[in-house]
């Protein structure tokens, strides 16, 4: 069974990863950090290239758990 694996990162305006730590106003403390535009949520595994993008991580994470939802395979009937 492929295994297949999800991630949301934020990024910056440029898409880059914006790993910086931030303060409880959401500030980045970083110098020259310009902060967190939006995220990003990426599905790899067995050649999947599902990719999405939105200002909300909220929103990624339920578009995430129904996409891995899809790559779920139903087992066999089973006949008595």
């Amino acid at each position: 069974m492929a295994r297949y694996t999800s991630t949301i990162d934020p990024v910056h305006a440029d898409g880059t990863v914006c790993s910086h730590r931030r303060t409880s106003t959401g500030k980045p403390t970083q110098p020259g950090c310009s902060g967190r535009h939006e995220f990003i949520a990426t599905c790899t595994g067995n050649g999947c290239t599902w990719k999405k993008t939105d200002p909300q991580k909220t929103v990624l994470e339920v578009l995430r758990d129904q996409h891995l939802r899809s790559h779920v395979t139903m087992p066999a009937p089973t006949t008595c």
